[in-house]
Formats: structure tokens, C-alpha cells, sequence
């Protein structure tokens, strides 16, 4: 049974595939209510997204979509960093973080 279990795993790790998405240039992004800029961030390569929506577009309508991506299950790795816009209350608050199953048109 431990030799089943061995070869089994073994089949599992073959199948596992790593992926990298480069998200430059900067152009290759769909953009809604935001704007991108290819920056160092901390020594390392990075995307500086801006908000350059309304006021107030809606939850979720803030998005940078990768172009050519079909994810399926699995691990998705990243670093975020996030801030207040400038001119902000101490208390505002927003979210920053990653959408995934987003339609094409980025609508949902």
C-alpha cells in the first residue's frame, strides 16, 4: 500500500504546473477607473495602480485585468501593498486586493 501511495503522489507532483504572469509592460492590462504605472516598490519590480474613476463607482469597479490568463483551480502567489489616496481622512478606509473568475469584460 505505501508503494501505491508513493507512485500516486508521484503522478500528482508530475502534474502540477507553475505559471509566471509578468504584468508588463503596462499595456497589456485592461484597465477600468484606474491607472497603471510599472514602478520599483522595495527593490522590486511592481505595478502602481491609481484610482482615476468617479467618486464613487460602485464596489469592485476599480480593476487592472491581465489580458491572456486562464487560470484554473490552484494557488495564485502576490504581493500587495496598499495606501490611502492623498488628501484622505485618517479613519477613510478601502480595500486593495485580487479578483479572480472576473468575467472579460470585467462587468463581474
Amino acid at each position: 500500500m505505501k508503494s501505491l501511495f508513493l507512485i500516486l503522489l508521484a503522478i500528482a507532483v508530475c502534474h502540477a504546473q507553475t505559471a509566471t504572469v509578468s504584468l508588463t509592460p503596462v499595456s497589456k492590462l485592461k484597465l477600468r477607473n484606474v491607472t497603471a504605472e510599472a514602478v520599483t516598490f522595495k527593490g522590486k519590480a511592481a505595478v502602481r495602480l491609481t484610482d482615476a474613476g468617479a467618486p464613487d463607482p460602485g464596489d469592485g469597479k476599480r480593476l487592472a485585468l491581465i489580458h491572456g490568463t486562464d487560470f484554473a483551480d490552484g494557488t495564485i502567489e502576490f504581493d500587495l501593498a496598499g495606501d490611502r489616496i492623498p488628501g484622505a481622512p485618517e479613519g477613510a478606509k478601502g480595500f486593495s486586493g485580487l479578483a479572480f473568475r472576473v468575467s472579460p469584460d470585467g462587468a463581474r
